[in-house]
């Protein structure tokens, strides 16, 4: 008692103790980071030795605690920020895309997570919060450490400097090592610094793209046609029973003629800022960093061939390359528009208006329809009509409520199918010529293993983040005059697929129509057509051969077994 009682009275010893706690907590990252990351020992070490140099410098020289507090204020919310990523993804450092996440993540996605990671939350809070309300504390009534903790502090810091130079010039000789890519804050800060050139490139883009154009022409007939592309969120193929899951999810899709599954099927991107515009432009991974800003996308090439386009979509809007896109449609509808805050918004919502759209269409017609699918907080996608797999009342997001989780998520799946039956049902009741495609812009990892990853946009992907589903559907009408383009999908279908790829040449060559950057090749319904490889396109926008992109051996083997053999 009369410890405490010391301690109490003792703004030294309150210095001290507070001074120390907040080395701790901005150091945990970093040997987090070291401990379970993927790094050389020589790496692993500059990053735990570098921190201490600097931290013990800063709390040395300054000396009053809260002053120290507020200096080391930026570090600890980045140390929280880091904690719960490595919760949720491992290793990972906060990656560019994971800034540029928090950027374009609506505020209702957001309190949706946060209200499911509790667990963590609480522990981070208790760790952050703590330090930082001390050290206003401190600051007021001015608590200072004493001699002894500031020569402790201060020869430590020399120390860790003094083994941290040899080992950082010995890494320097010794390869391609860059000291702001692999040491904790400075590859989060460098990270942040990217993703703010990006977002700076983002509010450009009207004024670099404006000259684009597709010169794209109509080589179809007089008839009616309407095209539907629909755009799905976080689907992945192994919860599909349309691809084998034993699991009955899609009841109604597996009953309907006429429509060709692709089952090898993998996004070039685990996040949807970059997977959608992937989807509805000509690029690919490996001209996406270099050429997004200048083109435009899928239904500007539309525009061009006269078809009447709209765009409906049950997302927010975010200002992103997403929302340039849309709004090149003549009707660009975001449902999330005219509703109250806090109303949760459902893909059916959209069926009504979709229907009208196909009953008063023009002769050629096309619509993109964006859906929220099965994006994270899984039991607010689907309806009591689609509640088909219970329980799905999931108390957070942790391992423990995998069965919840995955209950909730399957019913998800089974309202995408609801959702796109209804309309195939609308356009074969009114014999209209037509087709659907659709895939999802990535899936989702939901502790299907050992690793115990949750949701997707992890700085490295994983098979369950890239494995998506993808299908075409075709009307009657149209393969009663397109029978050799339904006969080249089921050629195609079993064949490796990348649906950045070959979305836009595939919906062009549905269409019947054509301009400079289609490519045959790529267009899942020709005869022409070759499976790319398999490639990804990482946090720094560059496209690097799968097998490379950090996936394990856990991922290799589940893509083996697809029948995907990376080199």
């Amino acid at each position: 008692m009369k410890l405490f009682s010391h301690i109490r009275h003792s703004d030294h010893i309150k210095g001290n103790l507070l001074s120390l706690w907040i080395l701790c907590v901005c150091i945990v990252p970093n040997i987090i980071m070291s401990i379970s990351g993927n790094y050389s020992f020589l790496s692993r070490s500059v990053n735990i030795l570098l921190p201490i140099f600097l931290y013990c410098l800063i709390i040395s020289k300054i000396r009053e605690s809260g002053v120290a507090a507020l200096v080391m204020l930026p570090v600890m919310i980045l140390s929280a920020f880091q904690l719960v990523l490595d919760y949720l993804y491992g290793s990972s450092v906060i990656s560019v895309d994971m800034w540029l996440n928090v950027a374009t993540t609506n505020s209702s996605e957001v309190f949706e997570l946060l209200d499911n990671l509790l667990g963590s939350l609480v522990v981070v809070t208790a760790l952050y919060l703590t330090p930082i309300v001390a050290g206003v504390i401190a600051f007021i009534h001015k608590w200072r450490i004493t001699d002894k903790l500031t020569s402790c502090l201060t020869k430590i810091s020399l120390g860790s400097l003094f083994l941290a130079v040899p080992t950082v010039i010995a890494l320097c000789i010794g390869g391609t090592y860059h000291i702001e890519k692999e040491t904790f804050p400075l590859n989060a800060i460098d990270n942040l610094i990217e993703s703010l050139k990006r977002q700076y490139a983002v509010t450009n883009y009207k004024d670099t793209s404006s000259d684009f154009s597709f010169n794209a022409t109509y080589t179809g007939d007089s008839c009616r046609y309407v095209s539907i592309v629909v755009i799905g969120e976080t689907s992945r193929t192994p919860n599909w029973s349309l691809f084998g899951y034993d699991r009955v999810t899609n009841s109604n899709l597996d009953n309907i003629n006429g429509i060709v599954g692709f089952k090898e099927t993998l996004s070039q991107s685990n996040t949807t800022h970059k997977s959608v515009p992937l989807l509805l432009s000509h690029l690919d991974a490996v001209h996406f960093g270099d050429s997004i800003n200048e083109v435009k996308g899928l239904i500007t090439a539309f525009k061009e061939a006269d078809f009447s386009t709209t765009y409906l979509s049950t997302q927010q809007r975010n200002n992103s390359y997403i929302d340039f896109f849309a709004e090149e449609a003549d009707k660009c509808i975001f449902l999330s528009d005219k509703m109250s805050t806090g109303q949760k918004i459902k893909d059916s919502d959209m069926l009504k208006m979709i229907e009208s759209e196909i009953k008063n269409g023009a002769t050629k017609q096309l619509i993109v329809i964006h859906t929220y699918g099965s994006h994270f907080n899984y039991i607010d996608r689907y309806s009591d009509r689609s509640r088909k797999y219970t329980p799905d009342n999931y108390v957070d997001a942790d391992k423990k409520y995998r069965k919840e989780l995955i209950n909730a998520y399957d019913n998800t799946i089974v309202e995408t199918d609801y959702f796109l039956s209804y309309i195939i049902h609308c356009l074969t009741t009114n014999k209209i010529k037509s087709t659907l495609i659709y895939t999802s812009d990535h899936g989702e990892d939901i502790f299907d293993d050992e690793r115990n990853r949750f949701l997707h946009a992890s700085p490295t992907p994983t098979y369950y983040q890239l494995h998506v589903p993808m299908m075409i559907w075709m009307s009657p009408e149209y393969l009663s005059i397109n029978a050799d383009k339904y006969e080249n999908a089921l050629a195609n279908s079993n064949k490796f697929v990348s649906s950045s790829t070959s979305y836009f040449h595939t919906i062009l060559d549905l269409a019947n129509i054509r301009c400079g950057q289609f490519k045959e090749n790529l267009s899942l319904i020709s005869k022409e057509y070759h499976s790319p490889e398999p490639i990804f396109i990482d946090d720094h926008n560059e496209a690097v051969p799968l097998i490379k992109s950090g996936i394990t051996r856990h991922d290799i083997n589940k893509l083996k077994d697809m029948g995907i053999n990376l080199k």
